[in-house]
C-alpha cells in the first residue's frame, strides 16, 4: 500500500511537466508567444494549451483506462 501511494506521488508531477513541454512545442508550431516568463495575457494561447494538457493528463491518469494491456496481444 505505503509503495502504491509513493509510485503514484511520483508520478503525479509529470502531468504539468508534460503539459508545458507539450505546450511549448505546440505553441511554437503556431508561431504564438510561449513561455511562463510572459504573462497569460501575453501568451493567452500557451497558457491554454497548459491548461488543456494539465486537465486532460489528470483525467487520464485518474481514469480506469489501461492504454497498454489493451492494444497488447495476451503472451
Amino acid at each position: 500500500m505505503l509503495f502504491a501511494a509513493g509510485f503514484i506521488g511520483s508520478g503525479l508531477p509529470a502531468v504539468p511537466v508534460l503539459a508545458g513541454s507539450a505546450s511549448i512545442g505546440i505553441a511554437g508550431l503556431l508561431n504564438k508567444k510561449w513561455g511562463f516568463a510572459r504573462s497569460p495575457a501575453k501568451a493567452p494561447v500557451f497558457y491554454g494549451l497548459v491548461a488543456l494538457g494539465t486537465i486532460g493528463g489528470t483525467i487520464l491518469s485518474m481514469s480506469y483506462s489501461d492504454p497498454i494491456g489493451s492494444s497488447s496481444s495476451s503472451c
